[in-house]
């Protein structure tokens, strides 16, 4: 993924460099108006290089952010009570109570003093119960 990302800058910051035509300043009038003369370079292409800046950073930025994104929501809307979460804060507690109407979460931290604290649902960074079992195990 850093390669494909590097590449595609390299290309957009060298293709000026490789499409641009060279006039040397030293050169006789005929030279430089024969250059003059030479095809120029399609307007097309630079609607094509858009294309490929656009879809390069779609694949590579918003799309992998859009699956992720997606695993959270899945992740967060599959908790269920005694659930082991981690908030975005680093607290660890359990799930007591979910509610549905407020979309939030009671966690339980501390099981001593019975503290409860009320999280939104999107504050919950993810689930630890499979953690927990391998380290009973």
């Amino acid at each position: 993924m850093k390669y494909l990302m590097f590449f595609v800058i390299a290309i957009l910051l060298i293709s000026p460099v490789l499409f641009a035509q060279d006039i040397d300043p030293d050169a006789p009038v005929d030279e430089v108006q024969d250059t003059a003369k030479k095809p120029q370079q399609s307007p097309y292409f630079t609607f094509i290089m858009f294309g490929v800046i656009i879809l390069s950073f779609y694949f590579l930025i918003i799309r992998p952010q859009k699956k992720q994104q997606k695993k959270v929501d899945e992740m967060q809307n599959a908790l269920k009570i005694n659930d082991v979460v981690v908030t975005n804060a680093g607290m660890i507690g359990k799930v007591v109570n979910i509610k549905k109407d407020k979309n939030t979460v009671v966690v339980r931290v501390d099981d001593t003093t019975n503290t409860k604290i009320e999280f939104q649902r999107q504050a919950i960074a993810g689930v630890m119960n499979e953690e927990k079992n391998e380290e009973k195990s």
